[in-house]
């Protein structure tokens, strides 16, 4: 208790003497989101969501890739992802899949609207790695109540109710 007390009573001297100060150069205003192209239309409440980003990357560029990916992973992870990776395809080492997990369709959706001027350059930099043939795609769990809908001829979406 004597330790945490006296940290506590450090903690205000810390701070005068180093200051956290939030960096200049960060442009925070939002820009609009775009909504995800997909089939199904899950509800707001469906979730979790796992959304991969498939990407190509030269040889001579990866190491700057994985750099900048971990502040892409920041990025995800301020917007609503709680769980986050990157990994790299062994059959094909030029290529990466970058995941990440968030709660809820509408937690996805509100991860588009919360992109700042600043996060929308770092994505810039690593949307030109995307391999055109895969590219993003938006996965639902198969346990959520939308994640058992299929896609029906008219338009309209159909849940299996089918009890065990």
């Amino acid at each position: 208790h004597l330790v945490a007390a006296a940290i506590v009573a450090v903690s205000p001297l810390a701070a005068k003497r180093w200051p956290l100060t939030w960096p200049r150069e960060f442009d925070l205003t939002l820009l609009p989101g775009e909504e995800p192209a997909v089939t199904l239309a899950p509800s707001s409440n469906d979730g979790p969501v796992l959304v991969t980003v498939a990407y190509r990357v030269p040889t001579e560029e990866m190491e700057e890739f994985a750099a900048t990916m971990r502040f892409v992973e920041g990025h995800r992870r301020r917007t609503g992802a709680y769980r986050w990776g990157l990994f790299r395809d062994l059959a094909a080492p030029d290529r990466f899949i970058e995941t990440f997990i968030v709660s809820s369709w509408a937690e996805h959706l509100r991860q588009h609207q919360r992109q700042t001027a600043s996060s929308d350059e770092l994505l810039q930099r690593v949307r030109t790695y995307i391999d055109p043939s895969d590219g993003v795609n938006h996965y639902l769990s198969s346990y959520s109540p939308g994640g058992l809908a299929r896609h029906v001829d008219d338009g309209e979406i159909e849940h299996f109710t089918e009890e065990v």
